[in-house]
Order: C-alpha cells, then sequence, then structure tokens
C-alpha cells in the first residue's frame, strides 16, 4: 500500500518499481469478498493513478525477462500480464462503481494501438511463433491473471494447465471488457479483436504435450472467445448503430399489414413511441402513443416460426418479443381506459363531470370491459421546493365517491389505508382535461402522464372534500400546459381529471421491461436451450428430440465430482461424476437406499446437477419443495469444489421465497440475505439485506461516491426547483431571457445588459439621498425591474415626490420676487414622462424603456414560447443530471450490497426484484440460479435474472398447475386471439412442451398428500403416471362425514354481480352452506389451523363467506388476497386474519378463538395443503337475471387452476357447485371429474353426514338448516348415552360429548339440568 500511496511516478521509474507497483495493486484487489478493496480502484482511478497506469503502458515491452534493466524495457511476463491481472480483477470489472472502472478502462482504450497492440498482442505472438520457453512464465505471474474469484476453474490445479492459454484467456477478458463497456465504432479496436481471435485459433492448434488435463482450459478460451467475437458482431452491426437504415424484414411476402413496428410498418411509424429497436422505446408511454387507435405491432411469440418477424432466429429477436408483448400487458388496459374516457368527454359536456368519477355511472357509461379509477376536479398545487424532490408537483382532487361527504376523518383514513392498490406510490397515472374542440377532434384533448411519487395517508384523509399526493410528470412539456392558466377570452372546458388502471402496477412492469432493454443479446447463456440461432433454427420442423443436456461447465472442470455425503443416512459416502454414466446410476442407486429420497426423486437430483439447464416437473404432493432442498443443500456442501459463489434463489411471490429460505435457514445454512421489504417472516428478519446494512460501514470509495452524488443532486434539484417555479408562475428571470435576447434581438439584448438606466435619485432638504426601487442594492438586474415595471413606478413616486416638494416650496415674501428669472427657475422641479402608448407588436423594437407596461408585456409574450421551450430543454438536461446523480449515489450504496451478497452463499429475491437488481446481479455474477414454481413465472422474469456468468438453471414447477399471470386476457393462451402470443407460457412450459423436440424433464411421480380417491381425480385426467406413497393409505376418515369426497349438486342460481364491479361473481346460497359446513367440522374437532381450508375461484364469494364466519372463529385470510382487496377498496378485514367480535367475554366466545378457518382464493392457495378442503365453485348461471352467457364457467375451466382446485385436500374434500353446468363439454377436465364423481357415487344433491359416536346414524344435508336440524352439535340428535364418572349416563347429544372432556362440560354447555348431574 506504500506504493500505492506515491503520488508522483518517481516510485515508477524502474520496471522492477513497476513490478512491485502491480504485485501491491494484485494483492489489495485478491482478498476475500468481505475485505474493502474500494479504495484501490478509487486511488487507481483518480487522476494520479491513472497516470501511473498510463506511464506502464507507454513503455517498451520484451519477451526477454533476463534484460528489461539493461535493455530499458518492461518484461511482458513480469509486468504487462500483471497489468492486465489488475484490470480483470471482480473487485475491478464486476464493481458497480462503473464510473471509477470506466476511467481505467477508457485509458486502455485510448491506448489501444499502443499497449493493446504493441505490448500485448505483438509479445503474445511472438512467444507463439518462437515456441515457449520453459522459465518464461514464473508462478505468481499466472496465478495473478485468473482470479479464483472471477475464473470458474479449479484453483488447485492452475499448475496443470497450460501458462501461455492462462495468459491469452486473461488477455480476452480483458478485450471483453472493453467492448461491453465501450461501442466498437473504432475499426482499429475490431482489427486487433481478430487478431487476436487468429492469436487463438493458433494457440490452440499446437501440441503441447509436457500439460495435461487442458480440455476444460481449451473449452473456456473458445466459449469466451466466441462470446467476445458476438459482442463485437452485435456492437458494430447496423441493429445497434442507431445512424443505419432501419432493420430489413427476412421475408416481405409473410408480412401482413400491421406488421413490422417503426419504419418497417406498411405506411411508416404509428405513433412518435414506435421504434424497430426494442432500446430506443420509451417504457413510458407518449401522449400521441396512449392516443392512437392503430393496433400495436405485437410479434408472435413461437421460437420456432420462420418468418413472423422481421430479426433473425436468436437473443435479439427473443428480447424483443418478449419485450414488447409484456409491454402491451402493461399499457393495453391504460390506453383502452383512457381512449375510452376522452371518447366519453367527448358525448358529454362540462355538466356531467360530477358523474364520471362515479363508479356506478362510469360503469354505465363506458365499455363493460374496460376497469377505471377516476378522479375529478383535479388541481396542480405547488412544486416542491424540498431536495432531491424538487419538481414534484402537490395536486389535489375530490375525495372518491364512497366517501365523498364522510365527516369522521378516521373512516376516511381506513378506507385509504385499505384501498392500497388505489393511487399506490410508483403508480401510472393519466391526467385528461377537454380541450376547445373535444367532442370533434379527439387530438385537442389535454393528456398529461404523471408518475405518483408520493401517497401519504395523512394527506389523503385529513380533508372532507379533498385528498392530495404528490406526482412528477413524465414529460417536462408538461409543466406549462398544467400551470399556465386558461386565457380570459378562451371559455371553460371543465376540469381535469386523472385516471388510473387497477390491476396495472407499472413500477412492477418498469424494471423488467428496463432489464430487457439492457441485455447485451451476445452475452446471454443457453441460446441453444432457449433462443435459437439461426443456425439452430435452419429446419424448424426437425423432428430431431435432444435427449442430453450438456452439463454446468463448472461440473466440468478436471475431476471435479458432486459429493452427495449430506444427504446420506448414517455417515455414508457417494460421489458423482455427471459426465460418468456408470457414476450417475451408482449415484441414483445409492440416494434411493440410503436417504430419504423416493426413487424418482434421487434420479431427479443427480440429473439436475448434470444438467446446465435443469427441468423438475412435480405434480401436487409429490415433494417439489424438499428436492429444491436437497438440491440446495448439496450445491451447498460442494460450494469450495465448485468456486460457483453464491446461488441466486428466486420465487415470484414473497410467500413462496419466505417459505422456501426458511427452510434452508432451518437445516442450518445461515449465510443467507434475502432481498426486498415483503417478507413477513420473523425468522428471516435478520437475513433481510437492509438489515445486514445497517451493521456494516460503507466501502471508503462507496462513502466517496455518495457524498459527491449528494453534492450534484442538491446542484440539479435547485436548478430544477427554479426552472419548475418560473414555469408555474410565467414570470422569467433575466437568465432564461438573455440567451434568446443575445440571438434575437441583440439590440434589446445591448439596453438590458449594458445601457439601462440607473434608478432615480432625488436629494431632499437635509442633502439625502431617497433611492427609489434601487437594483443595485435590491440585486435585481435591469430586465427585472423593466419586466416589472418598477422603473416606470420610481418614476410616478418621482413625480408625486416632486410634486409634493414643490408644494412645500416656502412662497417668496418681496413682491417683486415673482419678475426675478433666476429665482422662478428654482421653483420648478424635474418631471419624467409616464408611457402610456399601446402600439402593435411589429413597432415595439426600439427603446425597450420607452414602452407602456402593456406593451412590455405582449412583448414579453412574444417572447414567451421560445423561452419556455428553452427553460423546458434546461428542465431536462438537469433533470437527466439529477437522475445520472442519484444513479451515482444507488452505485455506491450498491457497492455495499455486493461486498454482502459476494460473501454469501444464498441470495433470495422474488424475480421482480431480480430485474430490478439486475445490474447489481451482473456485478455479484452467480453462476447457479434456482427457480420455484417455476411454472407460475413469466418468462420474461427469467430472461432478466440471467447474465453471461450464469452456468447453471434449475426450473422447478409443474406447468399443469397455475399459470403466470397477464392482465390482458387477450394476449393469454385461454383466449383464441392470445394463442399465437403466449404471454401467460411461463419458460418451463415452453421447453417441457415445445414441439417437436422438448427438453429433457426429470418428473416426480409419487405423491404424499391426498387420499387416493381424491388423487384418483388428477391422475385420470392429468397425470396418468401418479402413484400414490407415504401415508395417504392410512389417512383416517373425515369425522362426521358419510364419506371422504363428494360433490353437492345443486342448482341456486349465483348472485348479482357488485356495481362497482370489485367484489366479481358470488353465490348467496354456497356462502351459508359453506358456513354450517364449516362450523359442523368445527365441531367435530376440526380447529385448528391447516385442518379446514375454504377455497373459491372468486374474491367476492371470499369477501362474503370471510363476513359471514369472521364472527364464530378466528378466519385466516391469505395476505396476497387481502391485498387485492385492499386495492379494490373491498371494505371488510384488514390483516391477515380476523378474530371473532362479541360484546359479551363469555366463555363460549372464548372457546370459539381456538377454532381456526383459512379461507383462500385458488390462485392463491398452489403449494399448500389442508386436512380438510370445501370448495364453493359459485357459478350457477340457471337464473334470469344471470350476466354470464348460459353454460359459462368464467376461467373454471382451465385445467390448471382445476388441477389446482383438486388437489390440496389431504383427509377429504367436498365441493359445492352446478355439476351439469361443470360437466359440459369445453369446459376443461371437468366433464371426466364430473363422470368419475358420478360413477363412484360420491356426487347427489345433498351432503352426506354420519355420528362419530352412532355410525349407523346417517343424514343428508341439502340445506343449510337441515345441519341445525339435525346435527345441532355436530353429530345427531341422540343422546350420548355414555357413562359419567358420577354414574350417570349423559343426556347431551353425542358429537358434543365427544369433542370435550367432563371436566370441560359444565363450562362449556352450562349446568345439566338433571339434579343428578349437577351433584355428579
Amino acid at each position: 500500500m506504500l506504493v500505492l500511496g506515491q503520488t508522483n511516478l518517481d516510485a515508477l521509474r524502474t520496471p522492477l518499481q513497476m513490478k512491485l507497483f502491480l504485485q501491491s495493486c494484485l494483492l489489495n484487489l485478491s482478498n476475500h469478498h468481505t475485505v474493502d478493496t474500494s479504495g484501490v480502484l478509487y486511488s487507481l482511478a483518480s487522476e494520479t493513478g491513472l497516470a501511473k497506469l498510463r506511464h506502464i503502458m507507454q513503455q517498451p515491452v520484451s519477451i526477454e525477462a533476463s534484460n528489461e534493466i539493461s535493455s530499458g524495457t518492461v518484461s511482458f511476463q513480469n509486468v504487462i500480464l500483471p497489468l492486465i491481472g489488475v484490470m480483470t480483477r471482480q473487485s475491478v470489472c464486476q464493481t458497480t462503481l462503473t464510473q471509477e472502472s470506466n476511467l481505467i478502462y477508457r485509458l486502455v482504450q485510448e491506448h489501444s494501438q499502443q499497449f493493446l497492440g504493441t505490448s500485448v498482442l505483438l509479445p503474445m505472438q511472438s512467444l507463439l511463433s518462437q515456441g515457449l520457453p520453459q522459465d518464461s512464465f514464473s508462478a505468481p505471474s499466472v496465478h495473478s491473471l485468473l482470479n479464483r474469484q472471477h475464473h470458474p476453474d479449479h484453483q488447485s490445479s492452475l499448475e496443470a494447465k497450460d501458462p501461455l492459454k492462462c495468459a491469452l484467456l486473461a488477455i480476452v477478458r480483458l478485450f471483453y471488457q472493453l467492448v461491453m463497456r465501450f461501442p466498437c465504432s473504432d475499426p482499429q479496436m475490431v482489427r486487433l479483436i481478430k487478431e487476436l481471435s487468429e492469436i487463438v485459433k493458433l494457440c490452440l492448434q499446437q501440441k503441447r504435450t509436457r500439460y495435461t488435463q487442458v480440455d476444460y482450459l481449451d473449452s473456456a478460451l473458445v466459449m469466451d472467445t466466441k462470446r467476445l467475437l458476438r459482442v463485437v458482431k452485435d456492437r458494430v452491426s447496423s441493429r445497434r448503430d442507431s445512424g443505419t437504415q432501419p432493420v430489413q424484414l427476412m421475408s416481405s411476402t409473410s408480412i401482413s399489414s400491421l406488421a413490422g413496428p417503426g419504419d418497417l410498418a406498411p405506411h411508416g411509424p404509428r405513433h412518435d413511441n414506435d421504434n424497430a429497436l426494442i432500446e430506443n422505446i420509451n417504457v413510458l408511454p407518449t401522449r400521441e402513443e396512449i392516443l392512437c387507435r392503430d393496433e400495436a405491432y405485437l410479434p408472435i411469440n413461437d421460437i420456432r416460426e420462420p418468418s413472423t418477424h422481421f430479426l433473425p432466429h436468436g437473443w435479439s429477436r427473443h428480447l424483443d418479443v418478449h419485450f414488447r408483448l409484456y409491454r402491451q400487458d402493461m399499457l393495453k388496459p391504460l390506453c383502452a381506459g383512457i381512449q375510452e374516457f376522452v371518447d366519453l368527454l367527448g358525448r358529454t359536456d362540462t355538466h356531467d363531470d360530477r358523474n364520471l368519477a362515479d363508479p356506478r355511472e362510469l360503469r354505465r357509461l363506458i365499455n363493460g370491459n374496460v376497469s377505471l379509477n377516476v378522479y375529478s376536479n383535479v388541481a396542480f398545487r405547488d412544486v416542491s421546493t424540498e431536495g432531491f424532490e424538487a419538481g414534484l408537483i402537490t395536486i389535489s382532487f375530490d375525495q372518491p365517491i364512497r366517501i365523498k361527504g364522510v365527516t369522521a376523518y378516521q373512516d376516511r383514513r381506513d378506507y385509504w389505508e385499505r384501498s392500497r392498490g388505489r393511487l399506490m406510490q410508483g403508480g401510472l397515472v393519466c391526467m385528461v382535461k377537454r380541450g376547445p374542440q373535444t367532442g370533434y377532434c379527439s387530438n385537442d384533448v389535454k393528456v398529461v402522464l404523471a408518475i405518483v411519487r408520493e401517497r401519504d395517508l395523512h394527506e389523503l384523509s385529513k380533508y372532507e372534500r379533498n385528498a392530495f399526493i404528490q406526482v412528477s410528470l413524465t414529460n417536462t412539456k408538461s409543466y406549462p400546459m398544467v400551470f399556465t392558466p386558461p386565457r380570459s377570452n378562451l371559455s371553460d372546458h371543465g376540469c381535469w381529471f386523472m385516471i388510473e388502471c387497477p390491476g396495472s402496477y407499472f413500477e412492477s412492469y418498469r424494471p423488467v421491461l428496463k432489464a430487457l432493454q439492457t441485455k447485451l443479446p451476445s452475452t446471454l447463456p443457453f441460446g441453444k436451450y432457449i433462443a435459437f440461432t439461426g443456425k439452430d433454427a435452419a429446419d424448424p420442423l426437425s423432428t430431431v428430440i435432444m435427449t442430453a443436456i450438456d452439463p454446468p461447465r463448472y461440473a466440468t472442470t478436471p475431476k471435479f465430482k458432486f459429493d452427495l455425503s449430506v444427504l446420506l443416512r448414517n455417515g455414508g459416502i457417494c460421489q458423482l461424476d455427471v459426465r460418468d454414466k456408470s457414476s450417475v446410476d451408482r449415484a441414483v442407486t445409492v440416494l434411493r437406499e440410503h436417504s430419504s429420497l423416493d426413487n424418482t426423486q434421487g434420479l431427479a437430483l443427480v440429473e439436475a446437477l448434470g444438467r446446465e439447464i435443469a427441468l423438475i416437473n412435480g405434480p401436487p404432493g409429490t415433494g417439489k419443495t424438499k428436492i429444491g432442498i436437497d438440491l440446495m443443500r448439496v450445491l451447498l456442501d460442494n460450494k469450495q469444489a465448485t468456486r460457483s459463489g453464491p446461488i441466486l434463489v428466486i420465487c415470484y411471490t414473497n410467500h413462496a421465497l419466505d417459505q422456501f429460505l426458511e427452510h434452508i435457514v432451518i437445516k442450518g445454512y445461515t449465510k443467507v440475505v434475502r432481498l426486498g421489504s415483503q417478507s413477513k417472516s420473523p425468522l428471516l428478519q435478520e437475513y433481510n439485506l437492509k438489515s445486514i446494512m445497517d451493521d456494516r460501514i460503507k466501502p471508503y470509495a462507496a462513502r466517496r461516491v455518495i457524498a459527491e452524488a449528494f453534492q450534484v443532486s442538491e446542484r440539479a434539484a435547485k436548478i430544477i426547483r427554479d426552472l419548475t417555479l418560473a414555469l408555474k408562475s410565467g414570470y422569467f428571470e433575466w437568465k432564461h431571457v438573455k440567451e434568446y435576447l443575445s440571438i434575437e434581438n441583440p439590440a434589446q439584448h445591448h439596453q438590458f445588459e449594458v445601457s439601462a438606466p440607473s434608478p432615480i435619485v432625488c436629494e431632499d432638504d437635509d442633502d439625502e439621498e431617497l433611492l427609489f426601487w434601487s437594483s443595485q442594492l435590491s440585486g435585481k438586474h435591469a430586465y427585472e425591474r423593466w419586466a416589472t415595471g418598477k422603473d416606470i413606478v420610481e418614476k410616478r413616486l418621482w413625480n408625486q415626490h416632486a410634486d409634493e416638494k414643490d408644494r412645500k416650496r416656502v412662497r417668496p415674501t418681496n413682491i417683486f420676487a415673482s419678475l426675478d428669472e433666476d429665482s422662478s427657475k428654482t421653483v420648478a422641479t424635474r418631471r419624467y414622462e409616464i408611457p402610456l402608448t399601446d402600439r402593435p407588436l411589429s413597432l415595439l423594437g426600439g427603446d425597450v424603456w420607452s414602452m407602456s407596461m402593456v406593451e412590455r408585456r405582449r412583448l414579453i409574450e412574444s417572447w414567451s414560447p421560445e423561452i419556455i421551450h428553452s427553460i423546458e430543454e434546461e428542465l431536462e438536461r438537469h433533470r437527466q443530471s439529477l437522475e445520472a446523480s442519484e444513479e451515482r449515489k444507488y452505485s455506491g450504496y450498491d457497492e455495499l450490497r455486493r461486498l454482502i451478497m459476494s460473501g454469501m452463499d444464498v441470495i433470495g429475491m422474488t424475480t421482480s426484484g431480480s430485474a430490478k437488481y439486475h445490474k447489481l446481479l451482473e456485478s455479484v455474477a452467480p453462476k447457479i440460479i434456482m427457480c420455484e414454481e417455476a411454472g407460475e413465472v413469466l418468462e420474461s422474469h427469467i430472461l432478466t435474472a440471467l447474465s453471461s456468468c450464469t452456468q447453471h438453471l434449475i426450473l422447478i414447477g409443474d406447468h399443469l398447475q397455475l399459470r403466470p399471470q397477464v392482465q390482458t386476457f387477450s394476449l393469454t393462451s385461454e383466449s383464441s386471439e392470445g394463442k399465437k402470443y403466449n404471454l401467460d407460457r411461463s419458460l418451463f412450459e415452453r421447453l417441457v412442451t415445445s414441439k417437436p423436440n422438448p427438453l429433457p424433464m426429470s418428473r416426480l411421480t409419487i405423491q404424499r398428500r391426498m387420499r387416493p380417491e381424491i388423487s384418483s381425480l388428477i391422475r385420470n385426467t392429468l397425470y396418468p403416471t401418479l402413484e400414490d406413497g407415504g401415508p395417504v393409505h392410512r389417512y383416517p376418515d373425515v369425522s362426521g362425514m358419510g364419506a371422504n369426497l363428494f360433490f353437492m349438486n345443486h342448482s341456486h342460481t349465483e348472485d348479482k354481480k357488485d356495481p362497482f364491479g370489485a367484489q366479481s361473481f358470488a353465490n348467496k346460497f354456497e356462502v351459508d352452506m359453506i358456513e354450517a359446513l364449516a362450523l359442523y367440522l368445527i365441531k367435530n374437532g376440526y380447529n385448528q389451523p391447516g385442518d379446514i381450508a375454504i377455497l373459491t375461484p372468486y374474491l367476492g364469494q371470499l369477501v362474503k363467506i370471510r363476513d359471514k364466519l369472521k364472527d364464530q372463529c378466528v378466519v385466516l385470510v391469505d395476505e396476497r388476497d387481502q391485498e387485492t382487496l385492499d386495492e379494490l377498496g373491498v371494505e371488510g378485514v384488514t390483516g391477515t386474519s380476523q378474530r371473532p367480535q362479541s360484546s359479551k367475554k363469555s366463555q363460549q366466545s372464548e372457546a370459539e378463538l381456538q377454532n381456526h378457518l383459512t379461507i383462500r382464493t385458488i390462485d392463491n392457495y398452489q403449494g399448500e395443503e389442508a386436512k380438510i378442503v370445501i370448495v364453493s365453485l359459485v357459478r350457477n348461471d340457471v337464473g334470469p337475471e344471470s350476466e354470464a352467457l348460459p353454460g359459462s364457467i368464467g376461467f373454471l375451466k382451465s385445467p390448471n387452476r382445476t388441477n389446482v382446485l383438486l388437489s390440496r385436500a389431504q383427509h377429504g374434500m367436498f365441493l359445492i357447485g352446478n355439476a351439469r353446468l361443470m360437466a359440459q363439454p369445453n369446459h376443461g377436465i371437468w366433464p371426466a371429474v364430473i363422470r368419475e364423481l358420478t360413477e363412484t357415487g360420491r356426487l347427489g344433491p345433498g351432503l352426506p353426514i354420519a355420528c362419530k359416536n352412532h355410525p349407523e346414524t346417517r343424514r343428508s344435508i341439502d340445506s343449510p338448516e337441515d345441519f341445525q336440524a339435525l346435527a345441532p352439535e355436530g353429530g345427531c340428535t341422540l343422546p350420548c348415552g355414555r357413562l359419567l364418572e358420577c354414574g350417570h349416563f349423559c343426556p347431551r347429544s353425542s358429537a358434543l360429548r365427544s369433542r370435550v372432556s367432563e371436566s370441560q362440560m359444565l363450562a362449556v354447555v352450562g349446568p345439566f339440568s338433571s339434579p343428578l348431574h349437577r351433584e355428579g
């Protein structure tokens, strides 16, 4: 560090000093992950550090290490190679402090010919042509190149590798860093890379018998060189050059009238945000795009289609497809809603404005398929002037109709707290207002887009009539539109409206879309499996089935084997070489005999370790989570051998992520970090990244970067604050005007800047100066004095002062004084002429100071458009500066995050989190990614998690269960139109079902959840190889029921939909029936969490069931369902559970507190299970008022959703619905399910119940009232008959007697009426 600390070049005068300097850098940069090396990077990127690096680069180089002192040259082996080692260190090339690292790489690029050409490539060519001497490379120089933190090889086998190839591999990686950071616009750099590729080819052709086991190093060199060439090709191609001609279509004959984006469309771009290149598309929509009625360009999502896309096969095309489809999913609901509302404004006038925010009235006036929240009377109040919030606009609007007029503050606050889905922070909203011609020309409507930045509950709730939020406009040109007051000669065109689209949350889309835009196609892995290139897809109809997948790269290093001992009982030992079939077979046998894994689980685990893309399919109950945890245990126990760094675990939901990470922690692995603030797990609190960051000291360089960014941000924020205030007030200071005048009217500019008149000064009788409106003392420029008319005011004041002075002047006593001319002159005081002219604009080109205020305003108004345009441009520049400084600040925090995450074994985050932190993940470079419930994850989310460092992708899921959630139905596979887009098809599903050649998949086939008669429903419809194993054959019968599986058939019609549209479908009869059945089962002993789960497909039914049961037991509502209810503003329970409400503190209410019920929608119960599941199917459209088409069961016809519904129960399952309706054709697997239930006698009009104590007593229940009449206490009406300790027989009902002990009898049911029982 002493060498690093030198501030001049005297310490680098000799080659030996240079060598010592570089060795010191390597030593400090090569420490463990937890050591802060950012100070070294910061020093190297400083002016002095760069000067030192430049000095070394400029030295002449020799490959003869022995003559470096005498010849005045530096050794290639001892100086240049260590310098390359410094530049390819993880601390340099993977740091988040990219500004510092880019300075270093920029220096290399500037000296590309001298350094890269002469000092690097030329010596390598010489070494290859002359043959490599035995002592040409010292061990330290070779070791310094391939840092164990950055290179996937085994460090222990480094001595066995060819040192020349190691050096060449490091050089290839240096070039890779250069082309990744800077465009390849320099032909010289392209030429150098071609020379490098020829050197690599020559090196690989030479035979070197001295070294053994070099196959892996050869492979690494080939792969890295090919990757470098692919990046160069991408960088120099016309597709990446914005100045080139548009991309050409592959086949113009197959393009429809709407095909092709941007300039490729038949009539050119559809709007100002329609581009052929996705990197040129603004993620945020523009006004023109929102109002555009032309269909957006949507590519077909079929990787095997030969000519349906304008790009060739490969990653570029694949990223383009998923970016456009995912962005359309975000935009279509919003655009459709705004266009519908704009049309509505054209059909109504300002008198109807108050009704347009009423949900009932709005649903009547617009398309029923459009969902909007509309807020009226929007007013743009203030512009924030506080620090980093500068430029944020505070807006007010009328309270929603539901709480308009509610006087109690707490009631309003409760509403907004429940309605968390309204105006979410980070959400996209649209301000709309009629224009003068609205109704005749929709293009005249005012549309302003904004992002909600601050959602304060108090500001939303504190006023009875108005609510307040803070927003930022997405376009700086919109500021004048919202702040400029209407001209007096124009009539009022109504109020501003604010519109949002529920469910389309912009902040959840933004990071994924940004990540897809910034991915460099040539760097992404697994292209031959995921995104076929033109070569791979040459024969798209090929019937060749891919029977093998390559092993992970890290598993192909010499002598590498997995140690599976962690899974074995009694300390057994088992090793696995994934390249050796006999080793694979032996490992499967050992796991089957000596671990807790069954046959299919053991085979799946071994196959997953041997495939770089591992696909594990697990039907319900087969142990997908177990296989995932056991895979993690193996990988974590082999981390020293794999050198793979931290493992990234991603899940679609926070709930699933918490569950998976909890299992890992419970297994004893504590080097875990969880990103994101939505964790509900107490166990994971100490593993949250934020908590860990709070306990760590920021790296040195990070502290410096953050401090510098704060200073830049404060300066930018101050300027933004001034500019936005100028736009709001309409008053422009001289700094806003002078540039315009200096160009457009230099003469007037000169009058303000040079020849402005001085302030008027007079002297009073005591010779004291009176200074009126002095611009010198006030600090105001002469222009501002002119624009505000202060000079005119000065003249008026002077004239008034002169008049007063003349009046006070003493008249002369000499009668002849008036004849004295000199005396009369002293009486007169100078007066100034006040300009009152009103000339047209064309005559206002002369003296500005002689203009009246009317003329001045007219002149300023003529300047305003250009000045406003100039302010907008300046505002945009400084907003970009503010954003850049914010990114710079975050990069400092990211460096601390990188250090923490790099030192962990497991990194956990949601799929949206992986997109949000994709740059951070690229710097951490996890080589292994595991995704749980991969069948629920959009392919675009998986793509954002991939990087050039990814070597092993493990996807665990079931494509026959729930699909990914998509907002736009027309993009889903369930829609006839959406089948060509398949946006809701996961990467997992696509890879395992791709025809004609799906990827190999491991399948789990032994389920341990459902009793056989329940599992039969999905075995006979979806999983023909599913087997029953474990305890399912030994499950007890459901207590109190006459069957363990039953479908209660009824024809009670479903309810009419809620007028607000929030509660969807419901069925009152099923609500009452489920309430009675649930309480009956509770009385039979099923009262603990996990005993009973009530499932329904619709939130409306969930709300009604919850409200029916919440006063009788503890109702457990899943947080995801509750969040959806909160977003919709549905009143009721807030939180995840509801305890019974009772005004009486009775012993019975205390007993009810022990009764638990879980209520979920089907979509939020995947991966869960319960002893008994009660299903409310709801749909029953036989009534005359039904809104559904005859025979419709909505999304219940989806086999995926039905699969989840039928596979959650362990001991028993009871379904309530209309069997005839469910059994209609085209209703998925329901016809087969109903047929099986009918054939096995498990379908009928009444639920069969049986008394536990009197099994022969059976009843059929076909109405809720029957439970009370036939089984009031949970069994039957017969007396218990059991002998009590007192010697009497119990007269109470049998079910109640069986549930409680004798000591509890009096507490629960009160004293017996018989005195004998009271005495006993």
